[in-house]
């Protein structure tokens, strides 16, 4: 069947919406979501604690929502105040905790390049992360067989620039965990990504193995592509005469995006929890490339929404850009 049975013209009052820019770390998860936004109106901690119970071990999705709950709490602590009150020996209070501690080490850092960052802000950033590498610790400790308190602990490694010995260590212990852990391996890849303790090369020899390896209709299928958008970021930064289009229309991204279309899911069967941020580095990838049609496939798998990674290192008009693009592709294709 062809791709654009998919695709229904649209009537006199139907221009397709979009796009739609997502921030909510929940990415679209509902319940995750709605236990969020229930603990920080109410001030109640119970639909934290059972949303995690719930979850159990479904790690990725685990670590969306203790991700989700913890980005919650700096500006609204009640609930989890009163979480700490009552369970102070929670298992899943401690993962949450240790992610509220990193959380709070990055806030106090800010987001730019070390260039760009005070003294100050270091001290503070630094104060901070031997906090959270305590936290950890308890975490670890309380949920051994927890992958989700390793994932955190990696951020940890990464903002205290620990040595390579330490990283595999905790890298290790994450992988006897889950070994196909999408947010683990988003953390990897950043420790050894040229911005932060690696190289370019170790960061495309690691994102290419484990895309290899990957299950059939694994998120870890798109690792390369994501390490392609590292890679813009980085020389993009550094050189001011990187020639973007020249380097996503080289035969070796267009071969790697190719494979990346024909692993991915091309349905919402079957979709790891981190679908947005996943299909979000393909839209981003394909937008870059050009690939107008393709674009709009997975514009339309996604409801128009991207998540915030990696559209956030563009401008707000070259996504409408690309999303317009993509609808007029397939505007003639339209039954």
């Amino acid at each position: 069947m062809s791709i654009f049975k998919r695709f229904r013209r649209p009537g006199p009052d139907e221009t397709p919406a979009g796009p739609v820019f997502v921030e909510d770390p929940a990415m679209l998860d509902l319940e995750v979501a709605a236990a969020r936004d229930f603990v920080v109106r109410t001030g109640r901690f119970e639909p934290a604690a059972q949303m995690l119970e719930q979850i159990g071990s479904n790690w990725d999705r685990r670590s969306l929502c203790a991700q989700t709950l913890a980005d919650s709490v700096l500006k609204n602590p009640a609930w989890f105040v009163a979480w700490t009150r009552a369970q102070p020996d929670s298992a899943d209070r401690l993962v949450v905790e240790a992610q509220v501690a990193v959380n709070a080490a990055w806030e106090a850092r800010g987001s730019g390049w070390a260039r760009d960052t005070s003294s100050e802000a270091f001290a503070e950033f630094a104060r901070i992360l031997e906090h959270a590498e305590h936290a950890c610790l308890l975490a670890c400790e309380a949920a051994p067989q927890d992958p989700t308190p390793w994932i955190t602990r990696l951020w940890v490694t990464i903002g205290r620039g620990a040595p390579r010995e330490v990283f595999e260590a905790r890298w290790s212990e994450l992988l006897a965990r889950d070994p196909h852990s999408r947010f683990g391996h988003n953390s990897a890849l950043q420790y050894l990504a040229a911005k932060w303790y690696g190289s370019h090369e170790e960061m495309y020899a690691f994102a290419r193995k484990v895309a290899a390896a990957a299950p059939a209709g694994s998120p870890l299928a798109l690792l390369v592509l994501q390490a392609h958008v590292e890679y813009q970021l980085r020389e993009n930064d550094r050189d001011s005469d990187f020639d973007i289009d020249a380097f996503w229309s080289h035969p070796e991204r267009r071969a790697d995006l190719d494979a990346a279309l024909a692993a991915y899911p091309k349905d919402g069967a079957g979709r790891n929890p981190t679908w947005l941020h996943d299909l979000s580095i393909l839209t981003f990838a394909l937008a870059m490339s050009d690939r107008w049609i393709d674009l709009a496939v997975q514009f339309a798998g996604a409801n128009n929404s991207v998540y915030e990674y990696p559209w956030y290192h563009t401008s707000r008009g070259f996504l409408a850009e690309a999303f317009r693009n993509a609808q007029e592709a397939v505007a003639p294709h339209r039954d």
